[in-house]
């Protein structure tokens, strides 16, 4: 687990409005309430905590983003942190600048295959600060990448080839769709570097992505999102409030379970 306040020291000279480590630090808990709260349980239980920057293993999982450095970034551009100092040296090469909020359309543009049109803004900093995990069991690869954005996966993308990982994916078993389908959080040209350019639409499926979505959340997978990853020969599976399973080789099938349904191709997009 990342936690803002642990690094106060280093980030201290980029928040102008604080003197001292030691009030950052107290300031930053405040903004983060859910991960002090977390914090504080791990404690109490006697869990250890520990760091999951770039290259830092959880399990069979190695995290692939954020940096220790890109971290920092996102904590000082982070709409709820206290003001940054203007003159922050750190620069803005990750994030391009502050989020800007836009409003989300609902009217629908109809579309043939391959169009993809994403908003311009990444999503926020705090989304970005997400941990993106990559394991490869038995030949097949997963991609974990809870809420992050274009920025942490493009920081993931630039590492991946060092633990084995070659982008863009000819195929990857499992890829988890950033942030419920959100289209701030991919791109076409982030979607480019982890599994290549827009397909055929007679192309064979390479790859599975599934969207992580509520039972009632009728915004999400967006679908331009879902278009997007089966332009690349992707397999698109939704959750829904529904528990799914990926196995393979040897292990038995499961008493109960059925197939899941992949989505199927979007005739158009949101505006």
């Amino acid at each position: 687990m990342n936690r803002p306040w642990v690094h106060a020291e280093e980030l201290l000279p980029y928040f102008s409005r604080y003197t001292n480590a030691e009030n950052l630090a107290k300031a930053l808990r405040d903004v983060f309430p859910n991960l002090a709260k977390l914090e504080e349980i791990a404690i109490e239980r006697g869990i250890p905590i520990l760091d999951a920057f770039q290259g830092a293993k959880i399990g069979a999982f190695t995290v692939l983003a954020p940096s220790k450095s890109g971290f920092h970034q996102y904590v000082v551009d982070d709409d709820k942190t206290p003001q940054a100092a203007q003159d922050s040296a750190m620069g803005r090469s990750l994030l391009e600048g502050a989020v800007r909020i836009v409003g989300e359309g609902l009217r629908m543009i109809q579309a043939a295959w391959g169009a993809e049109v994403f908003p311009v803004d990444d999503t926020s900093p705090r989304n970005n600060m997400s941990v993106v995990q990559y394991a490869n069991f038995m030949g097949e690869n997963v991609v974990l990448t809870a809420d992050t954005g274009r920025a942490g996966l493009a920081e993931a993308a630039a590492y991946a080839p060092s633990v084995g990982l070659d982008l863009p994916a000819d195929k990857l078993r499992l890829i988890q769709v950033p942030h419920h389908g959100s289209r701030h959080n991919v791109s076409t040209e982030i979607l480019n570097l982890w599994l290549g350019e827009v397909g055929e639409e007679t192309q064979e499926t390479r790859s599975n992505a599934i969207v992580s979505a509520g039972k009632e959340d009728q915004d999400h997978p967006r679908k331009i999102v879902v278009r997007a990853f089966m332009h690349r020969g992707a397999s698109v599976l939704e959750t829904k409030g529904a528990k799914t399973c990926f196995s393979g080789g040897a292990a038995p099938a499961r008493q109960g379970w059925v197939s899941s349904t992949p989505l199927t191709y979007p005739s158009g997009y949101e505006e």
